[in-house]
């Protein structure tokens, strides 16, 4: 019995627990249940922080389909009183921390834009790697980037980490492989 429960002691340190990351994405409303936005002038594109168990701030860009014009970000968060184009560079919100105990979502504001057809992405800033949020004691941490389809009904919600996605693997031989390595 002894056994069983050191072997299982050890399993349980061994194999990582999985669990909800950090999120922000676009949704076409203030709930978050949908990441299908209609093309055309739209006024609730919500920004929403999602999974969030401790949290006071983020920092992030968002990314619209050529075309698409970026007129407002309404948001009551410090940070967020910048011209709209600053979120499309890198914005950084600052917002009372989050209850530490039950994860939740908090709406970072919403879009006043005319969208194309295409997607939308939640993006690091400019001068980041990754898209990331400070927790309550203001430690930097990596969060999830979101993907909203505007006008396609093709795997809406995708969501990015690490951003950018790997690229893909390419066919070579091992005589170009060599070749790489060669002075």
């Amino acid at each position: 019995m002894k056994k069983l429960l050191v072997a299982l002691l050890l399993l349980s340190i061994a194999l990582p627990m999985r669990s909800w990351a950090d999120h922000i994405g676009l949704y076409s409303d203030r709930t978050g249940a949908s990441c299908v936005l209609a093309t055309g002038f739209n006024t609730e594109v919500a920004i929403i922080h999602k999974f969030s168990l401790g949290a006071t701030g983020s920092r992030f860009r968002v990314e619209l389909p050529a075309g698409s014009t970026l007129f407002l970000f309404n948001s009551p968060y410090v940070g967020a009183g910048q011209p709209p184009s600053t979120l499309l560079q890198g914005v950084q919100l600052t917002y009372p921390c989050l209850n530490t105990t039950v994860s939740g979502n908090l709406v970072l504001g919403t879009l006043v834009a005319i969208l194309s057809l295409g997607y939308a992405r939640v993006l690091p800033a400019v001068d980041q790697t990754s898209v990331v949020y400070y927790d309550c004691d203001g430690v930097e941490k990596q969060a999830t980037g979101g993907e909203a389809a505007i006008g396609i009904n093709d795997d809406p919600c995708r969501t990015f980490d690490p951003w950018p996605p790997p690229n893909p693997v390419q066919q070579s031989t091992w005589g170009n492989v060599k070749a790489l390595y060669r002075d």
